[in-house]
Order: structure tokens, then C-alpha cells, then sequence
């Protein structure tokens, strides 16, 4: 696999058992990790070769008590050459573009820690946002997962069908998260401690 130049962010400042990729060890195994799970479910995604969404993006995994990789996921970051997957996402994505919006896409998650891996993971997601400051993060994700996004989260459907099923025989939707309007039911059921964690909008 080649080592692709990811980026960081300093996790100290919230708590969650997720780490981020800093090394070419640490980013070969969540690769790894990822490909065992992808190639049976989306056999058309080629994750151990050059990923180049993953250059403008933060790799988050967390290990299991055994030092095993139990969870990754990948939040890419805008930039100017769009989003890992901008195919799909730019005419959805073009309105928040054009009022400044930083935008994220959330991708390449694997969990095997069941319903509480799900909720580390999204609950490390929105903090990381708010850390980040982004406005929205894009998601694309299988529709029989929609109701979760729309409903739990309070994430707006973009598109019902994006017309790619990756090898799949599900169909995949796009979906909006954004951050302010983030629904209240997401911060009890991941768990999230608004008073310790509120920041205001920004204005810069």
C-alpha cells in the first residue's frame, strides 16, 4: 500500500477512544482493516491502492482492549479539488459552496463495536466538526440508513439515489449534516455533553 500524507488534528481536547493516523504503520492498518470489511460489501471501491481523497483528509481509528482496529472512518476536508467523492456531491453541495460554507465527507467507516461503536463514532465526528469549524459534513451512505440521518441526526436528504451501488446491491443516497441544526435527540443518544461542548457561530 502506499503512504498517502493525511492530516491531523489534536484529539486532546475531547474525549473519545478514537485515535488519528500519523504514520505509515498506523495508516497501512486501517487500510487493512477497512479493505477485509469493503471488499465482500462494496467489492468496486479499491481501497490498498492510492486513495488520493485520503490527502485532504483526517483517518480516525479506535483499537479494541486486544490492540486490534475495531473502527475508522475518514473525514475529508474541501479543498480545491473537491471531496473523494465530488462525482456525486458537487451539484448537491453547490448552494453551501456559494454561501462559504466549510464542508467535510464523512466515508470509509468501518465498525465492528455494534450500537456503541456507531455512537463513538458519530459523537467523535461531531466534535471533530466542531473543532474544525465546518459547516456541514456530506455523507453518502445506503438508503436503508436514511431515517437514522434524517431523524436521529436531523441531516437533510440531498439526493435518494445517486445512481452508484459500488458493486452493491443497495441503493445510496447523499445526505447534508449541518452542524448548527444538528437535532436534539443526537446529543442523548450519543451521549454528548452540550454544556462542555457548545461553542458559538462563527463570525470569522
Amino acid at each position: 500500500m502506499t503512504k498517502v500524507l493525511t492530516q491531523y488534528i489534536d484529539l486532546g481536547a475531547i474525549y473519545t477512544p478514537f485515535k488519528c493516523v500519523t504514520d505509515a504503520t498506523a495508516y497501512n492498518r486501517t487500510k487493512l482493516f477497512c479493505h477485509t470489511v469493503y471488499q465482500h460489501l462494496y467489492p468496486d471501491i479499491q481501497l490498498l491502492e492510492h486513495d488520493s481523497g485520503d490527502r485532504n483528509a483526517l483517518i480516525l481509528y479506535r483499537e479494541n482492549t486486544a490492540g486490534e482496529i475495531s473502527a475508522t472512518f475518514r473525514l475529508a476536508l474541501d479543498c480545491k479539488n473537491g471531496l473523494p467523492e465530488e462525482c456525486f456531491l458537487k451539484p448537491l453541495l453547490a448552494k453551501r459552496r456559494e454561501q462559504g460554507m466549510k464542508i467535510g465527507e464523512f466515508g470509509r467507516w468501518v465498525n465492528i463495536d455494534g450500537i456503541k461503536g456507531v455512537k463513538e463514532s458519530y459523537a467523535c465526528l461531531y466534535h471533530i466538526a466542531k473543532l474544525l469549524r465546518l459547516d456541514t459534513i456530506a455523507i453518502i451512505t445506503r438508503m436503508q440508513y436514511a431515517k437514522f440521518h434524517t431523524e436521529k441526526i436531523g441531516a437533510e436528504l440531498l439526493c435518494p439515489d445517486i445512481g452508484a451501488h459500488f458493486g452493491s446491491h443497495h441503493v445510496f443516497g447523499a445526505f447534508a449534516w449541518d452542524i448548527l441544526n444538528t437535532d436534539e435527540k443526537f446529543f442523548k443518544w450519543a451521549e454528548i455533553q452540550l454544556q462542555a461542548d457548545a461553542w458559538e457561530a462563527h463570525d470569522d
